[in-house]
This record gives structure tokens, sequence and C-alpha cells, in this order.
């Protein structure tokens, strides 16, 4: 289901939905008292708050009135319609249409990020995306917080016909909007993969006032609990990466393959530490890819480019001092290695830590693409 279909869903429910949302049970006794619950100590003036699938701005008016200045929240939402509604009901915020995998907002500004119901319209792929473009808005240190559906509420989520799979569900004011019946755990996994440490986090239980309000409605959510809330931090880019890549520890006893992997390893910090350009070209594979900082830098390519490099920066230091051990493999059959180095580069004293992602060609017995994450300490 793409993000543009589900808004042109939401836009013709705009006003519907609008005439519902804001005395809606749900909100009232189980995700509003939730966020007061789990984010409290951001009900501050400075907070800096993104409401991904904002709809018609109902969390954003809800950290206006705990203090929040409107200024300082941002709404998405892939339906204009409701972000019509959203502008004109909470002055000041900013609300912008976009998709929740795709958003557009400056690197590790916010200081807490949010979504109300919304997760059960996006698809593996699209949570995947959008966890990763979370990681990188938040500040360190920062939170994502989520109300949903409960996956583990639900019978459907442990059918595996039925699991990983769109459906259309009645919505309490009257309309139908598609639903993915995401597997238990899978949210989880996807969190701890990405980034995040859960702080805090349960399924909801109705609030006991609300029985006063409506014996219905309370009954009906007070016999199954649908709802679940969590509190995540963010945590640092070297502990994430190989979360992410998924690398398990080494096993006692190394196969001939996982020798010869652990060889060149050792290959390659001698050649670092003797700044041994010979050494580099006999462990890298001619047409080898060497990727420093992926994604900020581009991988050079060819063992010609690799040497040319080593040329001009390792082999350019001095009183060079590494630490390294092996700390797993991916499934990839990748070989990990964690590193700590000291050196002068350019008569400066420089410290840099990170990971080394080593893919080798088991029948050539060489290096044909090296990953690298650092930072400088």
């Amino acid at each position: 289901m793409t993000n543009s279909a589900i808004g042109e869903i939401y836009n013709q429910q705009a006003d519907t939905y609008a005439g519902y949302a804001e005395n809606r049970f749900a909100w009232q006794y189980l995700e509003q008292p939730a966020f007061d619950h789990y984010v409290s100590d951001f009900y501050k003036s400075n907070t800096h708050v993104l409401d991904i699938g904002c709809g018609n701005g109902l969390v954003a008016r809800h950290f206006v009135e705990r203090g929040v200045l409107p200024q300082n929240i941002m709404g998405i939402d892939p339906s204009s319609g409701q972000l019509a509604l959203a502008r004109q009901a909470t002055p000041g915020a900013n609300f912008v249409e976009s998709s929740a995998e795709s958003f557009d907002v400056e690197p590790e500004s916010l200081d807490l990020v949010v979504t109300n119901t919304v997760l059960h319209h996006l698809d593996n792929d699209q949570l995947e995306a959008m966890l990763a473009r979370i990681y990188v808005t938040l500040k360190p240190g920062g939170v994502y917080f989520f109300v949903d559906i409960d996956p583990d509420q639900s019978a459907e989520s442990f059918d595996p016909k039925r699991v990983n799979t769109w459906k259309d569900v009645a919505t309490p004011w009257g309309t139908q909007v598609p639903f993915f019946n995401r597997q238990p755990g899978a949210l989880l996994d996807a969190l701890n993969r990405h980034g995040f440490d859960m702080v805090a986090g349960a399924p909801l239980s109705i609030a006991p006032e609300a029985l006063l309000e409506d014996q219905v409605q309370y009954e009906h959510y007070d016999s199954r609990p649908s709802r679940m809330a969590a509190r995540f931090q963010k945590i640092p880019t070297m502990k994430k990466i190989p979360r992410y890549y998924d690398v398990h520890i080494p096993n006692l006893i190394q196969s001939p393959e996982e020798e010869i992997k652990a060889t060149l390893v050792d290959d390659y910090f001698k050649a670092w530490n003797k700044q041994s350009l010979q050494l580099i070209s006999q462990i890298f594979s001619t047409d080898a890819i060497y990727d420093e900082k992926p994604g900020e830098r581009e991988a050079l390519r060819g063992l010609e480019s690799i040497q040319q490099y080593w040329q001009e920066n390792p082999v350019a230091q001095q009183n060079i001092r590494t630490d390294y051990h092996i700390i797993g493999h991916s499934p990839d059959k990748a070989v990990w290695a964690r590193f700590s180095a000291a050196f002068i580069a350019r008569n400066k004293p420089d410290v840099v830590q990170g990971y080394i992602k080593f893919e080798i060609d088991a029948t050539t017995k060489k290096i044909r693409r090296l990953t690298e994450w650092f930072e400088h300490v």
C-alpha cells in the first residue's frame, strides 16, 4: 500500500474523521494518558517534536497544551486534507505533506519523534525506512515514542497465512482503512536493529474514570487490551552498527574459511602499522571496493584507487599504534573487527575507533570489499 493511496483514503475521510477525533474515546482514555505517562519530561517550551502521521494535528495540540511552543512542533502526513485541518486548528506549528519514510528534517535536530496509531499503516519496508530516518534526525540520546495497535492481542498476527499482509478494517467513525498485519516481535526487532533501546513500555489499560463516560466503550477496551505504548532511546552509532548488521560472536574453534579471514584481518592491520603498500597490494583483489564511512564518502573502486589512497593517507601517518580484535561474523559471511588507532596525521595527534567489515573471497583468499565506520575520540 503506497503512502499516496493511504493519503487519498484519509483525504476522503478528513471531515468525517475531524468530527470524531477531538472527542475520541481511545484518545481520551488510552492514548493521551500514555503520552502523559511516558513523555511528560518533554513538555517543555524548547522541546523539538516531530509527529509522523499527524492527521489533523491532535497530538501537536496536545503538546502545545502541555507547554511546547508551536513553532517547535512539526507534523507530517500524506493527506493534504488532514493537514489543512491541522494548520487551521494548530496555528504556529509546521505541517508538511510527506510520507513516513521520506520526510526531510535536519539531522540531529529533534528531541522527540512520535507516532500515534500510525505503524499499522506501514508495511515492513516502509517501517524500516522510517526508523532509519528517525535515527538520523534525532539528537544523540533522543527519544522515539509510539502508541499503536498491539499485534500480540491479534489472533491474525499468529496466523502464517495472514501475517505480513494488508487488510481493510472498519473504523469507529464509520469508514474503512488499510491495516498491515505485522508479526508479533517484528516491530521491536526492527527498532533494535535500527539503533533504539527500549526505556519503558507496556500494553495500555483503559483509565478507570472512562467507565463513567461510556460503559459500553469501557467494556470494549477493558475486555481485551488493544493498544501498546513504548519509549525508545537512540543509541550511539558505533553501538548500533554491529547490531544492525547482526554480527554474531566468532566460534571458539575456527573453520578453515574463518582462519583465512582472520589471517587477512591480521595482515590488514600489519599493513597499517608498518605502512606497507606492498602488503596492502597483496591482500586486496584487483576489483576490490574500499568503503570508508559509507553514506558519507564515495567508495574507492579497484586496487589502483586503494593504493593511491594509502599513499596519500595511512602511509603519511606517523607513530601508528593500533589495537583490534575480531568480534564476529554477519549472515553474509563477512568477518568484523573492532579497532582503535592512535597516530600523528599532518603533524596533529589523532585517535579513532570503530568497526571494519571484511568481505573476503575464500577462493582467491583476498579482500573483495572493506567497509569502515569510525569516529574520532
